[in-house]
């Protein structure tokens, strides 16, 4: 019987002082019985939201911050929600959804999954320098490279600036083969492109004249493209060209796959890039 709560409380924190060092004590007494030589090392886990992890079979139900022997062989799974599948294991160098890792140094992963089947939204098109006779504002071409209507309702388009954001608005249609213009500023768009319906806006940021992204996320804030232009890529002037992909199904976050548009028409805003 206790006398008091407090000698209660006393002797909780025994048993948890107890269960603190347990394992270090564990852990020398192995060394001494087993004649071991190993140092310790650190295998820390980040536990995504898009999937779950598994360590030896066993799921993590929150982050993971364990200590080894070194030389020890963990197995680590993850497994992505529906839908999803790992792109990369941030800290160790795969993207296969199950390693086994040899514990020789202190690690920390921090996995990271993506859509298994991504929406095919190209960044095909855009506009950074406009000419000073036909000011047009900042604008990004979307594509859709597939046989199928894609709503990016909610979808964020962004520069390398992850305060600058622009939300799309519920139901945003992008129809198969279809095209979708993205504008600094509507007006001055619709005004020097009359012609051109699929557009919207007005994103509240503008990009870059030397260097700058252009990265489109989903609702689930997944990366689906991205692009990081500078000094060193076809250069838009300010004479009235645009940036434009040469093949909308090419890597378009390498230099070469892109050229200058045709300045005389200053682009080709919602339609095939040609000259």
């Amino acid at each position: 019987n206790y006398r008091d709560i407090q000698q209660w409380y006393d002797e909780l924190d025994k048993i948890r002082d107890f269960a603190d060092k347990r394992p270090s004590i564990i852990r020398d007494q192995l060394r001494e019985k087993f004649d071991l030589n190993a140092t310790e090392v650190n295998l820390k886990i980040k536990l995504p939201s898009l999937g779950e992890i598994k360590i030896d079979g066993i799921k993590l139900s929150e982050d993971f911050n364990g200590t080894y022997f070194s030389g020890e062989k963990v197995l680590i799974e993850a497994i992505g929600n529906e839908g999803y599948k790992l792109s990369s294991w941030g800290g160790y160098d795969s993207n296969e959804s199950k390693i086994e890792i040899t514990l020789d140094q202190n690690i920390s992963l921090e996995p990271t999954f993506t859509l298994a089947n991504p929406p095919k939204i190209v960044i095909n098109e855009f506009n950074y320098k406009s000419a000073k006779d036909f000011d047009t504002g900042d604008w990004v071409e979307l594509y859709n490279n597939s046989d199928e209507d894609v709503n990016i309702g909610n979808w964020i388009l962004k520069d390398d600036d992850d305060e600058h954001q622009f939300i799309f608005a519920t139901d945003t249609i992008i129809p198969a083969r279809g095209y979708l213009v993205v504008c600094e500023n509507s007006d001055d768009f619709s005004a020097k492109f009359p012609e051109v319906s699929d557009y919207t806006g007005d994103i509240s940021f503008g990009f870059g004249k030397k260097s700058d992204s252009i990265r489109l996320y989903n609702q689930d804030n997944i990366l689906i493209d991205s692009l990081t232009y500078d000094e060193s890529w076809p250069d838009a002037t300010g004479n009235g060209a645009t940036l434009e992909l040469i093949d909308p199904s090419s890597d378009n976050s390498i230099k070469d796959n892109w050229r200058e548009s045709n300045a005389t028409t200053h682009g080709t805003p919602a339609a095939a890039n040609t000259f």
